[in-house]
Order: C-alpha cells, then sequence, then structure tokens
C-alpha cells in the first residue's frame, strides 16, 4: 500500500518585511497554491516542516496564519505541521502554543510541538519538531522533522557538521536548510520562496510516494518546482548604465553590490523604487559637486547600519540593546586604531 505525501517546508512568515509591503498575503498565497498543487496530484497528506513563523511574529501576521489553518478544510486532505527553531519564544514554548490547541479541535489539521506520531494507510508517521533529534521508535515510518543532517550544504554554502545521523530503517522528508537536497533516504525539500537575496532557484516542494517493506519503510519522490509571484534578484552595479538592468516590475526587489568607487547619479532611487538594499554602501549618500552636477559617492559599509533596530524588532530590552551597541562601538574603534 502506497501512501502519496506533498512536503513543505519553511515558511517564515513576516520576514521580509522590509523587502515587500505586505508579505505574509503573498506567502500565504503561495502556500495556498502549492497545497491546491499538491491535491491535484493526488495527496494523501500534506505536511508543513517547521519554521511556520519568523522569530516573534506580530499579532497580524498570527490572526493571518490562524485564518489560513481554520479555512484549510477546502483542500479535502489532513494537515500536519511541525514546529521550528524559528517558532520557539524559549525553550519550553513557541509562538504557536495556541494554534496548535485550535487545530486539535479542528480534526483535519494537527501541529506537533512535541514528537508524536500517526499512521496513514499503514505507513507510520513521525513528527518531530524541533530541537527534537529523531524519533525514538524503531517501527519503520516516515520521519517529518526541522533538522540539520550532516554532509548537507548549509544555507551559506559549507558543508554541515552534525552529529545528526539517519536511520536506515526510516525514510526522512525534512527541512531546516532552505535549499532542495537529497542523499539516500533523506530529502530536504527547501523553501516555497527566497526568504533572502542569498538564496536562489530553483523552490518548490515535495511530492513523495511512501511504501513500507516490513523492515522498512521507502519513498520515491519528486521535487516540483514552485515559481513564486515574488523574485528577490541580485544585480552588480559597475557602471551607472548597470541601472538600467532593473525590470520595473514591482514584485521583483533588488539588493545592489556597487562596486568600489561607483558614482550613481542623483535621485536614482526616485526612478527604481524597487530597489530595497544595498551592500557597501549607507541609505543616507553623500553628494557633492563635480562638473556642475550632483554626484553620490559610494561610501563604505557601516556595520552598526540597523542594527539597534534589529536588536530592537528581536524583542532585546533596552538596557540589553545599549549594552550591545556600546560592544560593536568598542570593537569598531580598536579596528580603527
Amino acid at each position: 500500500m502506497t501512501l502519496r505525501v506533498g512536503s513543505i517546508g519553511d515558511l517564515h512568515l513576516g520576514k521580509l518585511a522590509n523587502v515587500l509591503r505586505d508579505p505574509v498575503p503573498m506567502m500565504l498565497h503561495e502556500l495556498d497554491q502549492a497545497c491546491w498543487a499538491a491535491v491535484k496530484r493526488g495527496v494523501e497528506l500534506i505536511t508543513i516542516d517547521g519554521d511556520l513563523t519568523d522569530h516573534a511574529p506580530t499579532r497580524r501576521t498570527l490572526l493571518l496564519l490562524t485564518e489560513w489553518m481554520a479555512g484549510s478544510d477546502k483542500y479535502g486532505v489532513p494537515i500536519r505541521w511541525t514546529s521550528g527553531n524559528h517558532d520557539r519564544h524559549s525553550g519550553t514554548e513557541t509562538y504557536l502554543d495556541t494554534l496548535a490547541v485550535m487545530c486539535s479541535r479542528l480534526g483535519w489539521i494537527r501541529g506537533y510541538l512535541e514528537p508524536g506520531y500517526e499512521t496513514f494507510k499503514g505507513i507510520r508517521c513521525y513528527f518531530v519538531p524541533w530541537p527534537h533529534r529523531d524519533t525514538t521508535h524503531e517501527t519503520p515510518g516516515l520521519v517529518f522533522s526541522h533538522i540539520e543532517y550532516a554532509g548537507f550544504l548549509a544555507d551559506t554554502g559549507h558543508p554541515l557538521k552534525s552529529d545528526n545521523r539517519p536511520r536506515s530503517r526510516h525514510f526522512y522528508i525534512v527541512n531546516h536548510l532552505h535549499t532542495h537536497q537529497y542523499r539516500d533516504n533523506v530529502v530536504y525539500m527547501g523553501t516555497l520562496y527566497q526568504t533572502s537575496f542569498g538564496e536562489d532557484y530553483p523552490k518548490g516542494w515535495v511530492l513523495a510516494d511512501a511504501e513500507d517493506h516490513g523492515d522498512r519503510v521507502t519513498a520515491s519522490w519528486r521535487y516540483i518546482e514552485h515559481r513564486p509571484a515574488f523574485e528577490l534578484r541580485n544585480l552588480v552595479i559597475t557602471k551607472p548604465e548597470d541601472l538600467q538592468k532593473i525590470s520595473q516590475r514591482q514584485e521583483v526587489r533588488y539588493k545592489l553590490h556597487v562596486a568600489p568607487g561607483v558614482k550613481l547619479p542623483p535621485l536614482w532611487q526616485n526612478d527604481y523604487p524597487n530597489v530595497v538594499d544595498f551592500t557597501g554602501v549607507r541609505n543616507i549618500v553623500e553628494r557633492e559637486e563635480r562638473e556642475d552636477r550632483d554626484i553620490v559617492r559610494v561610501q563604505e559599509h557601516d556595520p552598526t547600519r540597523n542594527l539597534e533596530r534589529f536588536l530592537r524588532k528581536k524583542g532585546h530590552q533596552p538596557d540589553d540593546v545599549a549594552r550591545g551597541m556600546q560592544i560593536v562601538d568598542d570593537l569598531l574603534r580598536k579596528r580603527r586604531d
């Protein structure tokens, strides 16, 4: 007997708030599209494997996620989700505690904040939220978790060093890494969309057909590419004319990598409002008169740019923020000296 599963990873709802005008509805739209695509392919179970939110989600983010969960019976298949590291408020609490209680009352959808399992079509399915490493059960099954395994590539592109090891009796459909990759009995589905400018395509989810052979569970799977409505692009600027490569489509957002010494024309940002970030320059740039024209001069990177706002957004107390800023200032001063 075969169980067909559609697995989606790492939504990070609430991220990209500084990149997209209203990211959460856009992200939930992509989730909706992926779920319908899975239903169209005949899945009998949909899983979301961790990081539904992105650290300290706003009230609106949680309300929109609640609305999606409450209406997810429209897909007509069971939905199971596990919490990830970005969903954790502390060692014992998550931002999804209330949602897990709600889902337990709904029936068709269920959230796992602690390890557990269910059986679908005779195949045991283990749901292992972060920070738990693996199921402790010996019965072969499908494992859905939010975890890093040694030898896979981190989002930085470097091989992971981890003590976590998959066991041969199980088949693992997992996430935590934002790039789709696989080896032996482990497959990472990656994300449906970019969650930073450091990520590239393809994006998508995993469609798997699992079978129980008695001593082990195996799965044949396919990677289903998903093309989201928004896109994050990096653009290297080596001369002012390179700005003309910027698309006017507002659903495309850009991060510019400006080469040292490149001088950009004044008020260029008015013509390219979908440029949302720089590297190697400040938000406020120095202007100087040259040849009777204002020229924007690219300046050195400021490591403290937006740091205080970032620390406050992450929920740190004012005293801790001030102490952190002082530590950074002291380190920079020593480096300059």
